[in-house]
């Protein structure tokens, strides 16, 4: 079986094991998967049906699902990963460091989960970039508008974060907010002190 991701990725079963049906499985669940993350847009809007499959084939798929997903993250290819973030308990948010950030006048907030750094629904971002701002950064900020992620508030002074979002580093978190590059290690404080502090305290 040879099922493609893109121009340049593939993925194929040993001994072409698998069938018309699972394949018509894998497809309708990778559309699904990636349409639910955000991350992509699809050329097809069109998700195929998902076939019924046995109780057995259900669970070899799901098992070939993982497997994708796994190859594709270990090869920094997250389109499968969703930036969306599940509320977290009661009393997981009682135990939760938050970081702060801020910058003219623009205030973020941002918690760290299985090495994920996620902004807080409510946080502030200054609107224009500076004219240091890298093209990474300027494309990172326009997607976030474009997507809704942020939106325009107070007379247009400032974006704010409409709902929890993913960042795979803080200094891409921080430079979200501020329009610029950022070493977000040192930027995100909590309680007087910045991250790195903060994790080398951890650590000892």
């Amino acid at each position: 079986m040879l099922w493609e991701i893109s121009k340049k990725n593939v993925f194929t079963s040993k001994d072409d094991y698998i069938t018309k049906t699972q394949i018509q499985y894998l497809e309708s669940e990778l559309c699904r998967i990636a349409n639910e993350s955000g991350n992509v847009i699809l050329d097809n809007g069109n998700r195929s049906s998902k076939p019924n499959l046995s109780e057995v084939d259900d669970a070899e798929m799901k098992q070939f699902l993982e497997a994708i997903k796994l190859i594709l993250s270990s090869i920094g290819i997250d389109v499968l990963e969703s930036k969306k973030v599940v509320d977290s308990t009661d009393e997981k948010k009682a135990q939760e460091i938050i970081y702060e950030f801020s910058i003219k006048g623009a205030k973020a907030r941002m918690k760290i989960e299985d090495d994920k750094y996620i902004v807080l629904k409510g946080s502030t971002v200054v609107v224009k970039n500076r004219s240091s701002a890298s093209n990474a950064i300027i494309i990172m900020r326009n997607s976030l508008i474009e997507d809704g992620v942020i939106k325009l508030i107070n007379q247009n002074n400032f974006y704010q974060f409409e709902e929890d979002f993913i960042f795979k580093s803080p200094s891409y978190a921080a430079a979200a907010i501020s329009g610029e590059e950022e070493n977000g290690r040192k930027q995100w404080g909590y309680i007087g002190k910045n991250l790195n502090q903060v994790e080398t305290e951890e650590i000892e």
